[in-house]
C-alpha cells in the first residue's frame, strides 16, 4: 500500500526540523555578545525570511532538546571537525551533525553570511533575483526541515564584484547573490605620489611630457603616469604598499592601478623609451594603441620586489588596459594580479572573441592570478543590452584558463537589464551553471502564469542585442550613444511590446506581486519605445503629422520619467543617459518646425507649438514660422541671387552663379557646376561633385544680435559617410573666425535624398560678429556623387523680437 502522507511532513520526522505546522521546532545557537556585523546581519536575515516563509522566527536561545541553528562558529561548531581554516576565504559549510544541529559557517564572517544565504537559496527555494522586496522570492510553506547534509562551498572566481549594481540598497542584494571583491587594482597611482607632497622634491617621478618634467594639476588628475624607468619612484611606491599593509592587515592586495588616461600621459624620457618593444609587429596594442607594457610591467615587477621582502603574502593589483593591455615581453611578479579590460558582450563579433581569448590566454600563461574587467552596463543604456549566453561562454572561457577574479562596471537599470546581473553572479560562484537554465528558472520564480511569455521576450531582447554588427572595437559600444537605438526602430520595439501585452494579459488572473514584476519590466521597456520613437522619429520630421508624433512622444517620454522612473529606483539609472550622451535627439525640431511656415495646414500646429508652455527653442521657431506666414513684407532678403539664376538680360557664363562663392580644400578633388539639370525652380542650379571637403558659400556683413532665418533646397544619394549640410558661421569684421560661437547647421539625412529638400536654420549673430557665411557643404562625396543647389534664401528678420509677435 502506497502512503499519502505529505512528503514535507515525511522529510520533518527523517530530517532536521526547523519549522513544523507554522511553530518552530529549533532554535538558533546564542551569538556571542562581541559577533562581528556580517554574522549578526546573517542570523538577522535568516530570522527574517523564516517568518516570511513560514510565519514564525525561531527562539534565539536552546530550548530542551531542540535542533540548533548554528550560524557562524561557536564552541559546537569548532569541535565538529569540520575544517573551515582549510576553505578559501569565501568558502563555508552546510553541515547537519545527527539531526539535531544545522551549522551554517565559514571560514570568515562574510562567508558565514554567505553560507545563511546559500542555504536558503538552495534548501528553501529562496531567491534574491533583483533588488527590492520585488525581486525577493520566498516559497511559502507551513513546515520546513532539511535531510542530512554535508556541504563545502568555494567560489568558482575568488573575486566577485560589481560596480554599482544597486547603490540604493547597501550592497544587499550583492550579498545574497554571493558577490565580493578581494582584490584591489582601480586607478590609483595618482594617490600614490601625489603631485602636492611630492612633485617639487621628486619631478623626475613625473611624466617628461616635450621634454619637460610635468607637475599635473592637481591631487585628482588623471592625465599622467608616474615615469615607469625611474627606480627610485618605485621603491617609493612598494613603502607607500609597506605601510598600507601594516596598517590594515587585513587587506590582501594593494592597487598600483593606472591613472584613467592613455599615452598622452605616459613619460616620453630616453630611458622609459628604451622599455618599450623594439620589434614593429609588438610596438602597438591589439586595438592599434602604442604598446607600453614593457615599461609599466618594469615598475610594476620593481614595486613587488620590494613588497615581497616584507609582504611575501600580499598582492599587487593592477590593470591590464589601454597602452598596457598585452603582457610585457619577460615574466610578471607571481604576486602581481592584472585585470585585463574588455567588453565580452561585443564577442558577437567572431575577430574581437578570438582577439581577447588570446589576450585572456597569454596573461593566464604570465601569471598565476588574472582578473578580468567587463563592460556591463547598464547606465548609458536606454535599451535593452542582454547577453547572458556570451556572459556564460566568456566566464567559462575565462575561468578554464585561470582568470579567478572579476570586476564588472554594470551602473544597472533594472527594468531593462532583466536577468543580466542574476546570471552573471550565479556563475561567478558556480560556474558549471547553464545560464538558459538560469533565466528559466528567473522567469518561472518570478512571473507565474506570465512566465512563458517574459521568456519570450527575455529571449527577443537577447536576440536582439546579438543581431548587431559586427566591427565596433570600443568596450563600450553603444555607451551614453544615442545611435544605440538603431537597434531599436519602432517596428522591432512593437514586437516586443506584443509579448509584454501577452504577459499583462496572462498575468491578470495571478498575485498582485506577479502583476507588479510584469508592470516593471513593461514600464522599463517604455523608455526604450519612446526613446526610439523619438530617435527614428527626428530623421523624419518632414510633415505635420510627423512633427506631432515626434513632439507627443518626448512629451510623454517626460511624463514617464517624471510619474514612474524616478519615483522607482529600479528603473533609474545611477547616470542619467540625458546628462552624458552628447547627441541626444531634437537639433532638428526647430528647424523642421520652420520648414512648416509655408504650408496652409501647419496653422493649427504652429499656434500650438508657439505657446510660452512649450521649450523655449520649439516656441521660438513656431513663433518665427508664423510670422514669416504673416509678414513676409517685413524681413529682408540678404543673399545675393538667392535664386542661383543669371543675371536679368544676360546670359549664364562660367561655373558660378552671380553673387556665390565656393571653396574647396586645397588639393582635394571637388568641382562645382551652374547647370540647367541642377534647378528646382527657374533656369539654372549648382551642383558640387566629388567633393572631399567643399562647399558653396556667400559672405554678408551683420551686427551682433541681428537675426536670421537660413534655408536652401538639394537633393542628392550619397554613400553613408557622406554629409551634406547648411551652416551659418561668424567672422570678425576684420576676418577673424569666431571658432567659440554656435554655428546653425542642418543636415540631409545619412544617404541623402532624390527628391528635393529644404534644409533650414535659425540664426543670432553673437557679439563681436561681423561678418555671416551662408555655405552649402559637401564633405566625403564619392568621384561621381553630386548634391544639386537652388532656391536659397537668408531673410533678416526685423529687429523687434519674433518671440514676442502675437500668433492670433
Amino acid at each position: 500500500m502506497f502512503s499519502t502522507m505529505p512528503i514535507l511532513a515525511i522529510t520533518a520526522l527523517l530530517g532536521l526540523p526547523i519549522v513544523e505546522e507554522g511553530k518552530p521546532r529549533a532554535a538558533l545557537a546564542p551569538l556571542d555578545a562581541k559577533a562581528p556585523a556580517e554574522v549578526r546581519r546573517a542570523a538577522g536575515e535568516f530570522q527574517r525570511v523564516l517568518e516570511k516563509m513560514t510565519g514564525t522566527k525561531l527562539p534565539a536561545e536552546i530550548q530542551g532538546d531542540a535542533p540548533i541553528v548554528h550560524i557562524g562558529r561557536d564552541a559546537f561548531v569548532d569541535r565538529a571537525g569540520l575544517q573551515l581554516d582549510r576553505l578559501d576565504e569565501d568558502g563555508f559549510v552546510i553541515h547537519t551533525v545527527d539531526n539535531k544541529h544545522l551549522i551554517l559557517a565559514g571560514r570568515t564572517p562574510h562567508a558565514t553570511e554567505f553560507a545563511v544565504y546559500r542555504f536558503l537559496q538552495k534548501h528553501a527555494g529562496v531567491r534574491w533575483y533583483f533588488p527590492t522586496e520585488l525581486g525577493e522570492v520566498v516559497p511559502k510553506r507551513a513546515t520546513f526541515s532539511v535531510g542530512e547534509l554535508a556541504e563545502r562551498e568555494e567560489p568558482s572566481f575568488h573575486s566577485r564584484l560589481w560596480s554599482s549594481a544597486a547603490p540604493f540598497d547597501g550592497g544587499a542584494w550583492e550579498r545574497q547573490n554571493l558577490c565580493r571583491g578581494r582584490y584591489s587594482f582601480h586607478h590609483n597611482l595618482l594617490y600614490v605620489f601625489p603631485p602636492s607632497k611630492l612633485f617639487d622634491a621628486h619631478p623626475d617621478w613625473y611624466p617628461e611630457i616635450d621634454g619637460k618634467r610635468r607637475r599635473p594639476t592637481d591631487d585628482n588628475d588623471h592625465h599622467w603616469q608616474p615615469c615607469c624607468a625611474n627606480a627610485e619612484a618605485a621603491r617609493y611606491a612598494a613603502e607607500a604598499a609597506r605601510k598600507y599593509f601594516d596598517a590594515n592587515p587585513e587587506a590582501s592586495s594593494f592597487s598600483l592601478g593606472m591613472n584613467d588616461t592613455s599615452a598622452s600621459g605616459f613619460c616620453e624620457c630616453a630611458e622609459c623609451r628604451k622599455l618599450d618593444p623594439t620589434d614593429p609587429a609588438q610596438q602597438k596594442t591589439p586595438r592599434g594603441l602604442p604598446n607600453y607594457s614593457n615599461r609599466f610591467f618594469t615598475f610594476v615587477n620593481r614595486v613587488a620586489e620590494a613588497l615581497a621582502k616584507s609582504h611575501p603574502d600580499k598582492y599587487l593589483g593592477c590593470l591590464a588596459y589601454n597602452v598596457t593591455e598585452p603582457p610585457p615581453a619577460f615574466d610578471v611578479h607571481p604576486r602581481v594580479v592584472p585585470y585585463l579590460t574588455a567588453g565580452r558582450a561585443n564577442w558577437t563579433d567572431p575577430a574581437i572573441r578570438e582577439g581577447d581569448q588570446k589576450l585572456i590566454r597569454q596573461w593566464c600563461a604570465k601569471v598565476p592570478v588574472v582578473g578580468i574587467y567587463d563592460y556591463y552596463y547598464g547606465a548609458g543604456f536606454i535599451s535593452p543590452r542582454i547577453f547572458t549566453g556570451l556572459t556564460e561562454e566568456s566566464l567559462k572561457f575565462a575561468h578554464q584558463q585561470g582568470v579567478r577574479a572579476f570586476y564588472a562596471e554594470i551602473y544597472s537599470t533594472w527594468s531593462l537589464d532583466g536577468p543580466k546581473a542574476y546570471v552573471a553572479s550565479q556563475l561567478l560562484w558556480n560556474v558549471d551553471q547553464k545560464a538558459e537554465a538560469l533565466v528559466d528558472e528567473f522567469c518561472r520564480d518570478l512571473f507565474g502564469q506570465a512566465a512563458e511569455p517574459m521568456r519570450r521576450y527575455f529571449r527577443f531582447l537577447e536576440d536582439r542585442w546579438l543581431a548587431r554588427p559586427s566591427g565596433s572595437m570600443v568596450m563600450w559600444a553603444g555607451f551614453f550613444d544615442i545611435a544605440q537605438l538603431d537597434l531599436w526602430p519602432p517596428e522591432t520595439c512593437r514586437k516586443a511590446r506584443s509579448i509584454l501585452e501577452e504577459a499583462k494579459k496572462a498575468a491578470a488572473g495571478d498575485e498582485p506581486v506577479v502583476r507588479e514584476r510584469v508592470r516593471l519590466y513593461s514600464d522599463g521597456f517604455r523608455q526604450t519605445e519612446l526613446w526610439s520613437a523619438v530617435y527614428h522619429g527626428e530623421k523624419s520630421l518632414d510633415s505635420v503629422d510627423a512633427i506631432e508624433g515626434y513632439i507627443a512622444a518626448k512629451t510623454e517620454l517626460a511624463r514617464l520619467q517624471k510619474d514612474v522612473v524616478q519615483s522607482n529606483p529600479l528603473h533609474i539609472a545611477p547616470i542619467a543617459f540625458e546628462d552624458r550622451a552628447g547627441n541626444l535627439p531634437g537639433a532638428s525640431l526647430g528647424k523642421a518646425i520652420l520648414r512648416l511656415a509655408d504650408r496652409p495646414e501647419a496653422e493649427a500646429v504652429l499656434k500650438r507649438l508657439a505657446d510660452p508652455s512649450q521649450p523655449a527653442e520649439v516656441a521660438l521657431a513656431a513663433r518665427t514660422a508664423l510670422f514669416l506666414r504673416k509678414h513676409p513684407e517685413k524681413t529682408t532678403e540678404r543673399l545675393a541671387n538667392p535664386g542661383i539664376e543669371p543675371e536679368p538680360g544676360k546670359p549664364a557664363e562660367g561655373n558660378l552663379p552671380p553673387g556665390w562663392g565656393t571653396w574647396f580644400r586645397p588639393e582635394t578633388p571637388g568641382e562645382a557646376k551652374w547647370t540647367t539639370t541642377a534647378a528646382r525652380t527657374g533656369t539654372r542650379g549648382l551642383s558640387i561633385r566629388g567633393a572631399v571637403a567643399g562647399c558653396a558659400l556667400q559672405t554678408i556683413p551683420v551686427e551682433p544680435g541681428q537675426r536670421f532665418v537660413g534655408s536652401v533646397y538639394v537633393r542628392g544619394v550619397f554613400r553613408p559617410e557622406a554629409e551634406v549640410s547648411v551652416v551659418v558661421q561668424w567672422q570678425e569684421k576684420s576676418g577673424k573666425w569666431l571658432t567659440a560661437a554656435a554655428r546653425p547647421s542642418d543636415r540631409l539625412p545619412e544617404g541623402g535624398s532624390r527628391e528635393w529638400t529644404r534644409l533650414c536654420v535659425l540664426a543670432e549673430a553673437p557679439k563681436e560678429a561681423g561678418r555671416l557665411l551662408f555655405t552649402v557643404s559637401a564633405y566625403g562625396q564619392g568621384p561621381d556623387e553630386a548634391v544639386e543647389i537652388d532656391d536659397a534664401s537668408l531673410l533678416e528678420l526685423p529687429a523687434e523680437d519674433a518671440a514676442a509677435v502675437p500668433v492670433q
